[in-house]
C-alpha cells in the first residue's frame, strides 16, 4: 500500500476544501489533509507538528495573515 501524501491546506472557503479533496479522491490519490482556515495559525501549527507536510496549498487572500 502506498504511503499517503500529507497535505496542509490553508483555506477559509469550505467549498474550495471540498473541491480539492474531491479532485484528489476522484483521481485515486492517497492523502491525508490538515485544514487551517486562518493565516495566523499556520506557523504555530508548523512549529508543533511532528511531520512537516509534503505539500502546502495556500490561499493568499486569508483573514489574519
Amino acid at each position: 500500500m502506498q504511503n499517503p501524501i500529507h497535505i496542509l491546506l490553508v483555506e477559509d472557503d469550505p467549498d474550495d476544501v471540498d473541491l480539492l479533496e474531491s479532485a484528489l479522491s476522484d483521481n485515486q490519490v492517497v492523502f491525508e489533509s490538515t485544514v487551517i482556515s486562518e493565516g495566523d495559525h499556520v506557523l504555530p501549527y508548523l512549529d508543533m507538528c511532528k511531520k512537516i507536510p509534503d505539500i502546502i496549498v495556500l490561499d493568499i487572500n486569508l483573514p489574519k495573515t
